[in-house]
């Protein structure tokens, strides 16, 4: 059975790197684009996890993982950040809001399929 990733990316290339990864490791990638979107898939689908790219703009990441952490049927959601390297406030602050875990973005990228497979429950290491 495959598990749903919710994955909240804006950048075009790197949301199709994303998926095809996801894809490839037996996942299905749901992509949104606003945090009301965001929290309706959520809601409706239940994903083993969040993917969300803490540099974007729109939608704000800190209030979504807020959103998410603040809603009771939501909360147990892990959510998995990334965040350019030198933002160190961001990363505290998504840390401080309950994000499971913030990585590089190098980091992301090249651990992607181990971070999902960890924080989804598919593969405890």
């Amino acid at each position: 059975m495959e598990k749903t990733v919710l994955v909240v990316v804006n950048d075009l290339f790197f949301r199709s790197k994303i998926r095809q990864t996801l894809e490839q490791g037996r996942y299905t990638p749901l992509v949104t684009h606003t945090e009301e979107d965001a929290l309706q898939a959520a809601r409706e689908h239940h994903p083993c996890l969040v993917l969300l790219d803490l540099g974007m703009q729109t939608p704000d990441p800190l209030e979504l993982i807020a959103a998410l952490k603040g809603d009771p049927d939501l909360r147990s959601i892990p959510v998995l950040a990334f965040i350019s390297h030198v933002d160190r406030e961001r990363l505290r602050q998504a840390e401080a809001l309950g994000c499971a875990r913030v990585v590089a973005r190098s980091e992301f990228s090249s651990r992607l399929p181990e971070l999902v497979d960890r924080l989804s429950g598919k593969q405890i290491v």
